[in-house]
């Protein structure tokens, strides 16, 4: 992820130097810096920077200019450009005059009406190409914060979608206050999309409920259902394959159950896994995880018998990580908190940021083939064979650059 700053500030030659070293040693670059004015020995410049750490950015390079230099402004140039979102509705048909717009828009229509009685006129509307972006959260009185934080998500979903694909995403946000009443939601505005993908950010939800998915009549693509798990199966697959280890001969634990994890779970089992083993602080979450054939265990059993392990959600204590031993590997949700020395004093084989929210690099791909295929819902099988396929092509699924060949190899699968 890079990001991009300009600073104004006003220094001596002597802390001009020093920012310049600063900058450097924190690992970030300098795109320019331009000389504005002087005055006596002090002269203002305008910087502009690109980082990649939020944090190194704050506390290395905005602190000291803060206290040594004066700074004048800090503005971040993207923030600037995104003023009302992410997204925004053209036509496909471009007119420059009133003229026009009678004679390509109205005449469009009027074709369209010649049509509406044939089985072929829904494909000449957007009802065959539109994807519903749908975030469905428990309702509340008032808009949170959160719900604009997942919602900003959503846009950028949509963003990558519409680069990768010729599908029109359109995001809209849902609420619900009983979990029956997520299906009538869903489905009272099915009929306007192609195909649905579906967000219930930080809820855990029954795989009934997905299973149910198949009473809507568009195409449904769950995040936390097909998504997440799928980006945590490839993940698992590579970090085995780096160290030369089998799935098979191998014991995966699970920290942490959520609706992702109980998908994984019987993608674990249908590509080769011996045994997963799962906790949760939820009696509820371990009930549904044994129903998905998981072996529900408390932390320790988890910890002692397991080669990999999934921090799903944060259920442990700061103590818990002291128990992890020799050998094993560690995939961790970077939303919960730990300490990397920990896992250097445990003498951990290997640990890796358990990204989920990169799933959404899977979306376009996963979309395309359910629209080419009219499948209605992926099934495990599928699911197993695109993660084979994106395994084997050696693709780094976490990296944005990867966008279009990650899109074009899940395409391929057959």
């Amino acid at each position: 992820m890079k990001l991009y700053v300009t600073l104004t500030f006003s220094c001596t030659s002597e802390d001009l130097a020093l920012f310049v070293k600063k900058v450097v040693e924190s690992g970030c670059s300098i795109r320019s810096i331009n000389y504005i004015s002087s005055e006596g020995n002090y002269a203002t410049y305008k910087a502009d920077l690109m980082y990649t750490d939020r944090k190194i950015f704050k506390e290395k390079i905005l602190s000291w200019v803060s206290k040594e230099t004066t700074l004048i402004d800090c503005s971040d140039i993207m923030s600037k450009g995104i003023e009302g979102g992410l997204l925004k509705v053209s036509s496909k048909i471009p007119f420059d005059s009133a003229g026009e717009f009678e004679g390509k828009i109205l005449g469009y229509i009027e074709i369209l009406k010649d049509n509406l009685i044939t089985e072929e006129s829904r494909k000449l509307t957007g009802m065959s190409s539109n994807c519903g972006m749908i975030i469905l959260t428990e309702d509340s009185q008032q808009i949170q914060p959160r719900e604009i934080y997942h919602y900003i998500l959503i846009e950028r979903d949509s963003l990558v979608l519409s680069h990768c694909s010729t599908l029109n995403p359109q995001p809209l946000l849902m609420r619900y206050r009983t979990k029956e009443d997520i299906l009538k939601i869903v489905d009272s505005v099915s009929t306007n999309y192609a195909l649905m993908r579906i967000a219930m950010p930080d809820t855990f939800q029954e795989v009934s409920l997905f299973h149910q998915m198949d009473e809507i009549q568009s195409l449904v693509l769950s995040r936390e259902y097909d998504e997440i798990p799928l980006y945590c199966l490839i993940k698992i697959m590579n970090i085995l394959k780096r160290h030369h280890v089998s799935l098979a001969d191998s014991v995966i634990g699970i920290a942490g159950i959520t609706t992702s994890s109980l998908r994984l779970t019987r993608l674990l089992y249908g590509i080769g896994c011996s045994k997963v083993l799962g906790f949760d602080t939820s009696e509820v979450n371990l009930y549904h995880f044994e129903k998905e054939k998981g072996i529900a265990t408390n932390i320790d059993n988890v910890f002692e018998n397991a080669d990999v392990v999934l921090f799903m959600s944060d259920c442990c204590t700061s103590e818990d990580f002291y128990k992890l031993g020799k050998g094993q590997i560690v995939l961790i949700n970077p939303a919960i908190h730990f300490d990397t020395l920990v896992f250097q004093e445990r003498g951990l084989k290997d640990y890796e940021l358990l990204i989920t929210e990169n799933s959404y690099l899977l979306l376009p791909g996963l979309a395309e083939k359910m629209i080419q295929g009219q499948i209605h819902s992926l099934n495990d099988e599928q699911l197993i064979a695109i993660g084979k396929s994106l395994y084997g092509a050696n693709l780094d699924i976490d990296s944005a650059e990867n966008m279009y060949s990650i899109t074009e190899t899940i395409r391929k699968v057959s």
